[in-house]
């Protein structure tokens, strides 16, 4: 946009209807402490050498889970197990 290029980077945020640095921050801050917090206790468990994995994601977060499982990320794979 035209106009722009002698402006602040904050300036030109604020031109474009944009968050502030600062706000972008404190909202990124706070969704990180959110997913901390929605986070079951516990790790995945490793799979076996030699397993195959086909691609299918079954979650997105632990929340997503029955019960105690977490959500693990195995190359594609994406499927809720028994925490270790």
């Amino acid at each position: 946009m035209r106009g722009l290029e002698a402006k602040t980077y904050e300036e030109r945020l604020q031109e474009l209807g944009l968050a502030s640095l600062v706000k972008r921050r404190t909202r990124g801050d706070r969704r990180a402490a959110f997913q901390y917090l929605r986070e079951k206790p516990g790790s995945c468990p490793k799979l076996p050498p030699g397993t195959g994995t086909i691609c299918v994601v079954k979650c997105q977060n632990d929340q997503r889970c029955p019960g105690r499982q977490k959500c693990c990320t195995y190359g594609c794979m994406v499927v809720c197990k028994d925490p270790v």
